[in-house]
């Protein structure tokens, strides 16, 4: 089955994106507001747009090889952490504690791959129990999932981020709507009604709202649970995952970004330990502010996300679910 193109770079970018987060190194940094104000969402919604409504299988085989395909890279992320912890945290920098020491830790430290083997299991259940009003039972568990967002103290994460699935799994049936809802408009040419300029019209005015409001509203840190004013982030996420649509569009024939969509999952998990050792080694090298260093550490830390990813992509693959 060919791949999707537009799918692949929306992702590749939303990927790059969370490396340029984390390079740069604080929440507080005028671009990590703005990508942190709808990157993950962005994850969220494109699964529930790719999401299979067919029931094939038993539930417990299915459940098990979905869940496999996602707890699997998340034991590969650990192991590194581990490493990393062990090998730089502690050998050299001397910094690490005897939590960041276990295997424990590491594991449940991330978050989202494990919020989306909740999400998955969620919408296992969903499609078997309403198969027959499945657009129906989506709509009403949508607004629940917003009241929930809306109403649920913030900065409660909970057990296995468990506070933060229902939040995630909003996302992921807006997703999977906006699937439904484009096959429906599909045969009315809606799209091509608008033209090239308007569409990077529309572009830039999407790109200053986005910039607008999540400079405004406080930094969106899903891991936390926390959102700041609830219906900007929920603004912000839905424009972000429109200007990338409408950018992966005009990039549609990109390899690069296409690569780091379809190993998506690879550079997630690798891109933690080597943007920590870049900035670790980069931070003694050039006495630079933090605002200008952020970005070097990410240039230097994609080029060497790339080198390893196309390793692992060749040999590797099993060590990330595939």
């Amino acid at each position: 089955m060919e791949r999707n193109k537009q799918v692949d770079i929306i992702r590749g970018v939303a990927i790059l994106l969370v490396v340029l987060e984390h390079a740069l190194g604080t929440s507080d940094n005028f671009f990590a507001k703005i990508i942190l104000s709808f990157h993950m969402p962005v994850f969220f919604i494109l699964f529930g747009y790719l999401a299979h409504e067919k029931i094939t299988g038993n539930f417990g085989a299915v459940i098990k090889k979905k869940i496999k395909r996602l707890l699997i890279p998340q034991l590969t992320l650990a192991i590194l952490s581990l490493l990393y912890n062990f090998f730089i945290g502690k050998l050299v920098l001397h910094t690490a504690t005897a939590e960041e020491l276990s295997i424990f830790y590491c594991f449940f430290r991330w978050w989202f791959l494990l919020v989306m083997a909740q999400v998955v299991i969620a919408w296992e259940v969903l499609t078997r129990i309403c198969k027959n009003y499945l657009i129906e039972a989506e709509g009403i568990l949508l607004g629940v999932c917003i009241i929930y967002t809306i109403v649920v103290p913030q900065g409660v994460s909970g057990p296995l981020y468990i506070a933060v699935t229902p939040v995630a799994f909003g996302y992921y049936l807006a997703g999977n709507l906006i699937h439904k809802a484009g096959r429906i408009l599909k045969d009315k040419q809606i799209g091509e009604k608008i033209t090239g300029k308007g569409n990077i019209v529309l572009l830039l005015v999407s790109c200053a709202l986005i910039t607008v409001l999540s400079l405004y509203n406080k930094p969106v840190l899903m891991y936390e649970n926390s959102y700041g004013n609830v219906l900007i982030s929920l603004v912000t996420a839905f424009i972000g995952y429109y200007v990338l649509s409408d950018m992966a569009k005009l990039m549609h024939e990109n390899a690069f970004l296409q690569w780091c969509g379809k190993n998506s999952i690879i550079v997630y998990v690798v891109h933690f330990s080597i943007v920590q050792g870049t900035r670790g080694i980069l931070v003694r090298l050039l006495p630079l502010p933090m605002e200008i260093l952020g970005w070097i550490v990410f240039v230097v830390a994609v080029l060497i996300v790339l080198a390893v990813g196309k390793i692992c992509e060749r040999h590797f693959m099993f060590a990330f679910g595939k």
